[in-house]
């Protein structure tokens, strides 16, 4: 059992001054032994009181009057201390964020302390000659509620960003008592929010509790998340339950205690999604740990804030045991002032059997009516304590109070990086920024979580992808507002990054353009213009440009088109090229055009053909087919056959026909003309045709020094006019000139001469030695070496001319 106040004498209970408040009066033992009102206690009078107030004012500047309070788990304390003061000078403000302890004597000489900081002070109007002032009195904890700011943490679980918290604004008056482990939070963002609210929504949701532990000069705050393990209270160990109509001496007791239950769900489930792993299911669910009389209902959330199965299994196990934390609550009234939040406290004589419980809320109430006492002669105090516990066997968490801070609507940020780079992105092509908001980033690739970048188009291997750049103005919203869950939708121009267009000049057309890297100047670009009457689309690429078409590329242009190729042009196709040109086409090539096919090449014009093929043929036919040369035109090989169906003409100033075989013919007509002709054989000069014409001023015959035959072989030989006749040499050299039309020779002193010098008789014979006629022909048989045979087309006779 614990006690109260400290035992000077008997405490006999009174009529309620309000509900749940008791009022005692403590007698001292004279006067209680001599049945008169008892007189102030020297200690009273002396300043030793029962609550007794601490500040840096001094001991004796403000006297307290009344403590009125309520802790809970989870929750800042708040006491509200009613003062007095002789001051008529003294105003709030010198109160104002100091620190303040109360001392509440309990039994045994043990003391309670209150400790805190000052709130809020007020003062009313002086009453009796003393001066009224109120103090509301609160933990460091609840100063967090002065700071707001919008901060990210990464990489770091819920305890450390509290502690991380706590030690930015000067606290270090806490100590962990966390028994579980928490998951590390890659991502968490304070946004909007003050310092207190995020603490407490971070404990909450990780299901961590805290108390207060109080001290003569300090308090600290005690996080935990095993209230089964919660510690016995010093100050309060074990009350006795007793009924209120029981008369008793007992200075502390419980009494209207009562026991309360409701409905709540069997199982809480809830689900998430994770991007990298969109087909994992990460739904989870679990139930109450023991048997609640609503075992078919469920609470279903999303989202859960997980990514991993076994984080969210935890957290579905919190959020139940959240729902039934305060499922069966028990409430009782005592005078206790030991009593406190956080505790374990052991019920003797328990109606209900339980006996342990945790104590998760206890409100205190103490009011030293002692001046009215000083004047009576007597000292009173109104103690009253409520309090709220459940079975301490039940794991207790904290009710999710409060709000989750939410974005309202989109905002916008700068893409950031290393140092150094221009482009900084994942796997997934996610981005850092860096938000307008955060004062505490560095325009890093820390400032950020990674974070997803809406593309225009995006599917299994297909799609659009635009990396944001880092420098680039983006725009940011959040799913379903949650500033831990931000996913990036577009982009904006800005006064540092403007518009690739002159705007609003060039408002009429649309572009993409792109950046080369390392800030060379170059770019890609698609501009679409939409000008009236000069509609285009202009396309420019900075290095190379590809593409593939999987079938058909078919395009038209109406009017010119035009291509110009700085370097080299590549054309590949595997089957099949036509090209079809409506009027002209002109091939100019600055140096050397090489055509090459694996069989043949064939160039039609018309009634014209050039063919040539892989075996070496090449065939020129046309009705007219001309070869000029300015210097030199030459046919090589080793057999050259120049014919013609009905004439073959070569022309020039000097005309040389040579070879190891020279063969001239012509089906109808074989001519060579020229101011002179000279055909000229080593072996044996054969002139063929059907028949020979012979019909120049000069025809010149020129053999070799060692007059080997020259062979005339026509079927008819037709000796034209007006020169009927063959200039020959003999064994001499000299010149003899043969009238073809008589017969008759005459010697000549050289070739230009027309007339001989005296004539050369010759005799007649045929071929037996005889004369004889054929088609009117004649043979002559002559004593030069020189022979010149024919053979008559009837008789198929040979008529030779000898030397």
């Amino acid at each position: 059992m614990c006690a109260g106040a400290a035992p000077t004498g008997t405490v006999h209970r009174r009529s309620m001054v309000r509900p749940g408040k008791e009022r005692l009066m403590i007698r001292s033992d004279r006067a209680r032994r001599s049945g008169r009102p008892g007189r102030p206690s020297r200690d009273h009078l002396n300043g030793r009181r029962q609550v007794r107030l601490r500040t840096s004012l001094g001991p004796d500047v403000l006297r307290i009057k009344a403590i009125r309070g309520r802790e809970s788990v989870g929750e800042p304390f708040a006491y509200e201390l009613e003062l007095l003061t002789e001051q008529r000078t003294f105003t709030p403000d010198e109160l104002i964020g100091q620190p303040v302890g109360v001392d509440i004597d309990l039994a045994g000489g043990r003391v309670r302390h209150v400790h805190g900081i000052v709130w809020q002070c007020r003062r009313l109007p002086d009453q009796g000659g003393w001066v009224r002032l109120f103090a509301t009195l609160v933990p460091w904890l609840r100063l967090l509620e002065q700071s707001t700011d919008c901060r990210i943490f990464q990489r770091m679980s819920a305890p450390e960003i509290i502690k991380q918290v706590f030690r930015d604004h000067g606290y270090s008056e806490f100590h962990d008592a966390l028994t579980g482990t928490y998951p590390v939070r890659e991502y968490c963002v304070q946004y909007r929010e003050s310092a207190l609210d995020f603490v407490s929504r971070l404990m909450e949701e990780e299901g961590i509790s805290y108390l207060f532990r109080h001290e003569a000069s300090r308090h600290e705050l005690v996080p935990f998340d095993d209230s089964p393990g919660a510690p016995v209270s010093d100050h309060c160990p074990a009350l006795p339950y007793i009924e209120p109509d029981a008369v008793n001496d007992l200075n502390e007791r419980v009494w209207d205690w009562s026991m309360r239950s409701d409905l709540r769900p069997a199982r809480y489930a809830h689900t998430d999604y994770d991007f990298e792993k969109p087909n994992k299911p990460l739904l989870t669910r679990a139930g109450a740990p023991w048997d609640p009389p609503s075992a078919t209902f469920e609470v279903f959330d999303y989202p859960g804030g997980y990514v991993h199965s076994d984080h969210g299994q935890r957290d579905s196990s919190v959020r139940i045991e959240e729902l039934h934390a305060d499922q069966t609550a028990f409430s009782g009234r005592s005078s206790a002032r030991g009593i406190e939040a956080g505790r374990r406290l052991r019920l003797e004589r328990d109606p209900f059997e339980i006996s342990d419980y945790f104590v998760t809320t206890a409100s205190l109430e103490i009011v030293m009516d002692q001046h009215e006492s000083v004047r009576a002669g007597g000292d009173e105090a109104i103690v009253s304590v409520t309090f709220e516990a459940t079975p301490a066997p039940r794991r207790f968490r904290p009710v999710r109070r409060t709000p989750r801070p939410v974005v309202r609507g989109p905002q916008t940020a700068e893409v950031v990086g290393p140092a150094g780079r221009e482009i900084h992105t994942d796997e997934h092509g996610r981005v850092k920024v860096q938000f307008h908001w955060d004062r505490y980033g560095k325009r890093n690739d820390d400032s950020s979580c990674w974070i997803r970048v809406s593309q225009a188009w995006g599917g299994k291997g297909f799609g659009g992808v635009t990396v944001p750049r880092i420098g680039q103005e983006v725009i940011v919203d959040f799913l379903e507002g949650d500033p831990d869950r931000p996913i990036i939708t577009g982009r904006v121009y800005n006064g540092a990054n403007r518009a690739s267009l002159n705007l609003p000049a060039d408002a009429m057309k649309t572009c993409l353009r792109t950046n080369s890297l390392n800030r060379t100047g170059g770019y890609n670009e698609i501009v679409f213009d939409d000008t009236s009457g000069k509609e285009g689309l202009h396309m420019r690429s900075q290095y190379d440009h590809t593409y593939w078409v999987g079938h058909d590329r078919s395009g038209e242009v109406v009017n010119d088109s035009s291509e110009k190729v700085g370097h080299d042009l590549a054309q590949q196709v595997v089957n099949n090229a036509v090209e079809q040109v409506g009027v002209d086409k002109m091939i100019d090539v600055g140096s050397n055009l090489v055509i090459n096919a694996g069989t043949s090449i064939t160039l039609k014009c018309g009634a014209s053909t050039i063919y040539m093929n892989q075996a070496g043929v090449i065939s020129i036919s046309g009705t007219v087919i001309t070869t000029s040369a300015t210097t030199n035109a030459a046919m090589v090989a080793p057999l050259t056959q120049v014919s013609g169906g009905i004439m073959l003409a070569l022309v020039g100033g000097v005309t040389l026909v040579e070879g190891i075989a020279t063969h001239v013919g012509g089906a109808v007509l074989a001519s060579l003309r020229g101011g002179k002709v000279d055909v000229a054989g080593e072996a044996e000069t054969v002139i063929k045709g059907a028949p020979i014409k012979m019909d120049r001023k000069a025809i010149m015959t020129a053999l070799s020094a060692s007059m080997r035959p020259v062979r005339l072989l026509p079927d008819d030989l037709v000796v034209g006019r007006p020169v009927p006749c063959v200039l020959l040499r003999d064994e001499s050299s000299r010149l003899i000139l043969w009238n073809l039309a008589d017969g008759s020779t005459e010697a000549c002193t050289d070739a230009g001469e027309r007339r001989c010098r005296r004539p050369i008789p010759v005799r007649r014979v045929n071929r037996a030695g005889a004369r004889w006629r054929d088609r009117g022909r004649r043979s002559w048989r002559c004593r030069w070496r020189a022979v010149v045979h024919w053979t008559g087309r009837r008789s198929q006779a040979r008529s030779t001319v000898t030397a």
